[in-house]
């Protein structure tokens, strides 16, 4: 990937230089999860019928594969989900609440 040119002014005239590829993972996961979670199903389910028992074969790096991209994506998952609690906990109490201090 090419490197991103650092702004010229402040504030930045675009907001280019701020994305990244997880945020394409986690607007997929904001407005589409139905999709994307039941493509890594998919992919889990095939990763399953490959197995033999055993890692020798030209299956196991796959599965490997397969299971480190499923459990990636879960950590998004997660994120997204505690984000979403801590967003409706300050909307209810009207307060910011950081590292223990609230404002």
């Amino acid at each position: 990937a090419a490197a991103k040119k650092c702004p010229d002014a402040v504030p930045a005239p675009s907001r280019n230089h701020l994305a990244t590829p997880c945020g394409l993972l986690f607007n997929e996961l904001q407005h589409s999860p139905h999709t994307t979670l039941h493509a890594i199903q998919d992919l889990l389910a095939f990763a399953l019928e490959k197995d033999p028992g055993r890692y020798k074969g030209t299956s196991g790096p796959l599965i490997l594969y397969i299971i480190r991209l499923a459990v990636q994506v879960a950590e998004f998952v997660d994120y997204l989900v505690k984000h979403n609690e801590w967003r409706a906990k300050v909307q209810a109490s009207g307060t910011i609440s950081m590292s223990g201090a609230s404002w």
